[in-house]
């Protein structure tokens, strides 16, 4: 709740001030008016503050232009971890890429300090084998396609016995697009790569050495498992 301020009211009357002059009428007009309309923006700042500290969680993302991004992003703490998937895709007979039931081809949990200073990151093997909440055990990559990011959370934080505070999904279309906005990526290619995929509208075609390469490229480098590696 917002109180008055506490006036200091003076013991005795002031002394009677002359006849307001038509020009201080209209200058104390226009200092009324500016006053009004900044008590009325302190005002409206002040319930909007209340307002936004009320809000529940990610719907209160408003709060976050309150306060430096990194009180809202860090909290109480030093250091928060970010679980990133990368997830696969499938076609429909019409040719429409989907990703419902898609399972994660990357995992990997991110730790960001508040101090900016070290970023750690954990690798989790596509194919690792864990035991799942209902008991029965498969490849980690599985967990997405059955529950989502709180069945991948709560798995890992089981597992590494590391609170997850958020999640990032990425796919492929946009790590393509992330690429091209930097400009490419610099990669020597250690030796020829020729391969198609109709289905999948996978084609990668890579001689070697050092070259930068776009989007589609680079993702088509990273795919690119047609031989004994």
């Amino acid at each position: 709740m917002l109180e008055a301020p506490t006036l200091d009211v003076p013991s005795h009357p002031p002394a009677p001030l002359p006849p307001p002059t038509p020009r201080r009428t209209w200058r104390r007009a226009v200092v009324v008016l500016f006053t009004s309309l900044a008590l009325t923006a302190v005002a409206m700042s002040a319930a909007w503050y209340y307002f936004a500290r009320s809000l529940p969680g990610p719907t209160g993302g408003v709060w976050q232009f309150m306060h430096p991004p990194g009180d809202h992003f860090f909290g109480d703490r030093d250091s928060r971890n970010i679980l990133v998937l990368g997830i696969d895709y499938d076609y429909t007979d019409s040719d429409q890429p989907f990703s419902r039931s898609a399972r994660s081809d990357t995992m990997f949990l991110l730790n960001v300090t508040r101090d900016g200073r070290h970023v750690g990151m954990l690798s989790m093997p596509r194919d690792l084998f864990v035991t799942f909440p209902d008991g029965h055990q498969d490849k980690i990559n599985t967990a997405y396609s059955v529950g989502g990011i709180p069945l991948v959370r709560r798995m890992l934080e089981h597992f590494l016995k590391v609170p997850v505070d958020y999640a990032v999904v990425v796919r492929i279309n946009a790590a393509t697009k992330v690429i091209d906005r930097l400009g490419g990526l610099p990669i020597r290619v250690e030796k020829a790569m020729d391969y198609d995929d109709n289905w999948g509208h996978l084609h990668i075609h890579l001689q070697p050495g050092v070259q930068t390469l776009n989007g589609q490229q680079a993702v088509g480098y990273a795919r690119f498992r047609h031989d004994e590696e």
